[in-house]
């Protein structure tokens, strides 16, 4: 239903074509497969948080230790790149960072049906 209205919208001249074909997940396995993919290459980096980066003894019964931990937020504004929230989304979990992702304003006059 989405497919066909976006078609019509191609047909009509409000969409051009190369955008339908970089929003369409459907008609070529290599996008899903590159995204599955992306996810697996996520997952098996090494955990970023909880490492220790420095230890240090500064008196009897005191110790310091920089360990690292996830401070700060991703924000990330994109167009039209369905695989970007999947990539950007495997990326904040690993790294537990809050996330916020913004669309370009064109997806939102989109077909939502």
């Amino acid at each position: 239903m989405v497919q066909q209205a976006a078609k019509e919208q191609v047909a009509s001249g409000k969409m051009s074509s190369s955008l339908l074909k970089r929003l369409d997940l459907q008609s070529s396995t290599d996008k899903y497969d590159s995204m599955l993919q992306g996810i697996l290459d996520v997952d098996s980096l090494p955990d970023p948080t909880g490492q220790v980066t420095y230890a240090k003894t500064l008196d009897e019964g005191l110790e310091l230790y920089r360990v690292t931990c996830p401070i700060g937020v991703l924000l990330v504004i994109f167009e039209a790149r369905p695989e970007v929230i999947v990539n950007i989304t495997a990326l904040a979990i690993k790294s537990g960072k809050f996330s916020h992702l913004s669309s370009h304003t064109r997806s939102d006059s989109e077909p939502t049906r």
